[in-house]
């Protein structure tokens, strides 16, 4: 994929992801327009507030980088929480919304629209994955990717499966800087532990265009790099010689031509 297929954040790709992303009970709310009732009017009104009080914290955030200084932490998380349900079992995740409206424009559009989701403050992703969102949620608040030591193969393989879906999540929300930190864990990943994801695990996701992603360019690539090298390796490690470099250079060449950015 090209890196300028990727980094755009299409308005209408975020609106087709918004209404495949919403639960029935938004639905259903959808049909009843909270706004013609009492309780929608307090609704509209306690969204008035919160967007003000947002718009302040951001205001107070904007002028002290301005100036040169850092935000204090509260500045940065904000005090409005909103609550984002994942998977079948709509697992809670309580978020604050200034840091992740901050960070992905994608819930700024969602939480200061007149929608349900900016009314009560909440929203559904009944078809995403919590242990996805679980990663995500870690780079939210910390900008990093949590590193798990996996000591078993099942361990490993959850593992890789659960970077593949945040890479998924980081597509649809158009995040080009989360999909390259996934990219270069998997480099390290197999750097450190000589380990990388198998093609088949790639396409047991549900990817529309997988052949237009990044990962699925790197991985093929590598795939196909080391099949040819494969009998090679085993070879010079037989003969005592070191396939470091070799893995090295072909790890970096994939890998940096599949980034977003």
């Amino acid at each position: 994929m090209s890196a300028n297929s990727t980094i755009p954040i299409e308005v209408d790709r975020l609106s087709t992801y918004a209404h495949s992303s919403s639960s029935s009970e938004k639905n259903d709310d959808a049909k009843n327009p909270p706004s013609t009732t009492e309780d929608g009017i307090a609704l509209a009104k306690a969204k008035m507030d919160r967007d003000v009080a947002e718009q302040k914290r951001t205001e107070a955030v904007s002028l002290r980088r301005s100036r040169g200084d850092h935000p204090e932490f509260l500045e940065i998380m904000g005090l409005e929480i909103v609550d984002i349900h994942v998977g079948p079992q709509k697992k809670l995740f309580r978020v604050h919304r200034g840091i992740l409206c901050d960070k992905v424009p994608y819930f700024q559009k969602m939480f200061s629209s007149g929608f349900v989701e900016g009314l009560k403050g909440k929203a559904f992703f009944p078809e995403d994955d919590p242990k996805c969102f679980d990663f995500f949620m870690g780079w939210i608040y910390f900008g990093t990717l949590r590193v798990i030591n996996a000591s078993t193969a099942l361990e490993k393989v959850e593992y890789d499966l659960n970077l593949l879906s945040l890479y998924t999540f980081a597509d649809k929300l158009c995040l080009p800087e989360l999909m390259d930190l996934v990219l270069n864990t998997y480099k390290n990943t197999y750097e450190k532990y000589n380990r990388f994801p198998r093609m088949r695990q790639v396409l047991l996701l549900k990817i529309q265009e997988p052949t237009q992603t990044a990962i699925f360019t790197a991985i093929e690539r590598m795939s196909l790099a080391l099949k040819d090298q494969i009998k090679r390796l085993r070879l010079q490690k037989s003969c005592g010689v070191s396939c470091v470099p070799i893995l090295q250079f072909t790890t970096d060449e994939c890998f940096d031509s599949a980034r977003t950015s």
